[in-house]
């Protein structure tokens, strides 16, 4: 394999290639990122979601249900295989990789739902984690890595105590001990490994640019099964409104807002907020929706400022106007919801018309394209309405089989262009190594 081939280097953010025809285009959109895979993943989760809301509660749809995301992976898994053994497709092999693992710590909830069917449920959630081995060995095998023992079975175990945890959460009264316990032990685990990333070595990656890529494959793994296991976690706080749990709400709360007014970088600060609204956010012992947002609107002004990050100022002026949103809606005790011609919106287009000009914001004005966007399209919205009605009962089959459809479509297109661009790959920089 040729490094011009093989390499993850792009030029202008790799969206676009340096020869810009739409042959060209066509071949560097499908060998590099293939939206048809993205695409897929999208139908399977809204099916998924949408066929969990019309189906029965009985053992036997859910565990359909369940095989079905199941054979899902295993699908995207084979066709990792497929295009790196047979197509020579490197690239898209991985990609379809990474959206395993999107899939590996069971994003849609299916573990939660076989708590309710007791014993026999422990016993799928048992199979589950023996079978998520088996696709963490296959993943190994399918990228050639080499001497990963220790990864291996660390991953396997954040996936065991995954299960476990969720187990322990159906016993009545031990919720805060367990998400204390648990929450630790896998923050624990994540520093470890985002100070001391596994070193993975490939017969994929033959020089020394692929392994630089290689390692950051491996961080963005690491990275990403923490965040998954933390998905639930958050979901089980925020769903269960129980009063033992409420204290490590508002404790993380109050942390996240701190960690916001305290953090240099724009990621950070709107993780931080995120999370902040999360946990704080409707819970009796903490603040009201509207306040909430009145201090994360301050918050990213005040860092705006002391970190110049300009962007911010627009996050400010989105955290603003929800708040004046809910505040309203509070005060004349209606449901939330907010008219296209609603005071707060022309409020919002001034400041962002405001940050854009004096400020010279760009993503200012990209936020005023894209809210005069909505306000032509969508100033009638009861052919959504009459859509999504329309699609309810059997919309989850529908999406389900796009997302197979869609998946074979990408393995076609990959199968038939290789792996390679036939476009000059640029040379590496010191920024990229």
């Amino acid at each position: 394999m040729s490094n011009e081939n093989s390499s993850f280097l792009i030029s202008n953010l790799g969206l676009v290639p340096p020869d810009l025809n739409w042959r060209s285009t066509f071949r560097w959109w499908f060998v590099r990122f293939n939206p048809l895979y993205f695409f897929s993943a999208f139908c399977i989760l809204f099916g998924v979601f949408n066929f969990a809301e019309n189906i029965d509660s009985e053992f036997q749809s859910q565990l359909l249900l369940f095989s079905i995301l199941q054979l899902y992976e295993v699908s995207l898994i084979g066709s990792s295989a497929v295009l790196v053994h047979s197509a020579k497709a490197i690239r898209p092999a991985i990609l379809l990789t990474l959206l395993e693992l999107v899939f590996l710590l069971d994003c849609t909830f299916r573990l939660e739902t076989m708590i309710q069917f007791g014993q026999v449920g422990s016993l799928v959630t048992l199979a589950w984690v023996s079978f998520a081995g088996v696709k963490l060995w296959a993943m190994q095998r399918v990228l050639k890595i080499q001497a990963a023992l220790f990864p291996f079975l660390a991953a396997w175990v954040l996936i065991a105590s995954l299960a476990c945890m969720i187990q322990l959460l159906s016993l009545r009264g031990y919720q805060l001990t367990v998400l204390q316990v648990f929450g630790g032990i896998v923050a624990a685990w994540s520093a470890f490994f985002f100070n001391y990333p596994p070193k993975l070595e490939s017969a994929l990656a033959t020089t020394e640019t692929e392994l630089t890529y290689l390692n950051r494959l491996s961080k963005a793994v690491f990275f990403m099964l923490p965040s998954f296991f933390f998905y639930h976690w958050i979901n089980y706080s925020m769903v269960v409104y129980d009063d033992s749990i409420m204290p490590i709400r508002l404790q993380i709360g109050n942390g996240m807002l701190l960690w916001m007014l305290f953090s240099n970088s724009e990621r950070s600060i709107l993780l931080a907020a995120g999370l902040a609204f999360l946990f704080s956010a409707n819970n009796p012992n903490s603040y009201s929706f509207p306040a909430i947002m009145f201090i994360i609107s301050i918050g990213f002004t005040y860092r705006a400022i002391v970190c110049k990050l300009k962007n911010l100022f627009v996050f400010s002026a989105l955290a603003l106007f929800f708040a004046l949103c809910i505040f309203t809606a509070e005060i004349k005790s209606v449901h939330c919801k907010v008219s296209i011609h609603a005071w707060q919106v022309d409020l919002l287009i001034l400041l962002l018309g405001f940050i854009g000009w004096k400020l010279q914001v760009t993503f200012a004005w990209v936020v005023l394209g894209f809210l005069f966007l909505f306000k032509m399209l969508f100033m009638d919205w009861s052919w959504v309405i009459h859509f999504s009605q329309w699609l309810r009962p059997y919309g989850g089959t529908l999406f389900i089989g796009m997302g197979f459809l869609a998946l074979a479509g990408g393995l076609a297109i990959n199968w038939v262009l290789g792996n390679s661009t036939t476009l000059e790959t640029p040379k590496a920089t010191e920024n990229d190594t």
